[in-house]
């Protein structure tokens, strides 16, 4: 998986990425044991399909209950994090179903390194490998095709930015679930630890393309502002700061100016 990884990072399709999404690409032993880990408590939860979670009975006597059952093919198109391989994988072997994954083409590789590792856990425990197979190739062209099979496709959830988005919903056919977009805000209270604000903080950013961060006053009151600063360095994060409307330089050169508070950014954006 590491060496599929590294294959990737070195490929000429990870030339000029930015240093985030270079980060949300990278796999370490690590984040694998961590992609594990998340895996073996999927595995302990108890099993969903045929939980009775609701029950009634009319007014004619007809008793109604409401039972888990599999949805069916689900597909998942995600971009840039090769975690969503095995986290999907997981979650609909879990609940009974199959997926198709149609991962970025930048980890293409370690997608494909992935996935086979749960084929052959498939394969071991006697179920069938095909519960999970994994699409590459083809461009958005192939995703809108797969936003078209009817009959094949029961759920399909897109997991990335507005952009891909957007190209379903101009042509999908099939049921589609989309995930919520807005600001991703994190607020640091007075009292809060440092150092785990501070690893939250990179962590938002990185993985969940966190917008804005709220810092209590008395952080600035104390000269404990630069906290996140000296991580957010490492991914070359811009800050665009305002203090009770009052500019707030952090990071910048003597002689430059903050620019004005910026939100609803776009994704992967590093401001």
């Amino acid at each position: 998986i590491l060496a599929a990884n590294v294959q990737d990072l070195s490929d000429e399709h990870a030339a000029g990425l930015t240093d985030a999404l270079i980060d949300r690409l990278t796999l370490t032993a690590e984040r694998i044991e961590a992609i594990a880990a998340g895996a073996r408590e999927v595995a302990r939860l108890d099993d969903p399909v045929g939980e009775e979670i609701e029950s009634r009975i009319l007014d004619n006597g007809l008793e109604l209950k409401k039972i888990r059952v599999p949805l069916g093919v689900v597909a998942v198109v995600y971009e840039a994090r090769p975690n969503v391989t095995i986290d999907c994988a997981v979650l609909t072997i879990k609940s009974g179903n199959a997926i198709l994954l149609r991962g970025s083409s930048y980890a293409e590789r370690t997608n494909r390194a992935l996935a086979d590792v749960v084929r052959d856990g498939l394969a071991k425990a006697g179920l069938p490998e095909d519960a999970v197979v994994l699409s590459t190739g083809g461009g958005r062209e192939a995703i809108s095709d797969l936003a078209t099979q009817e009959g094949v496709v029961d759920l399909l959830i897109p997991r990335g930015g507005e952009g891909l988005k957007n190209a379903l919903k101009d042509v999908a056919t099939v049921p589609v679930m989309y995930a919520a977009s807005g600001n991703c805000h994190v607020y640091v209270h007075s009292d809060a630890d440092l150092d785990m604000a501070r690893a939250i903080a990179y962590n938002a950013k990185v993985s969940a393309n966190m917008d804005v961060v709220y810092e209590h006053y008395s952080r600035v009151a104390n000269a404990q502002r630069g906290y996140t600063t000296r991580e957010m360095r490492k991914i070359n994060v811009k800050y665009r700061c305002t203090v009770c409307g009052l500019e707030l330089k952090m990071m910048l050169a003597p002689d430059e100016d903050p620019p004005p508070p910026r939100h609803c950014l776009e994704d992967m954006d590093v401001v």
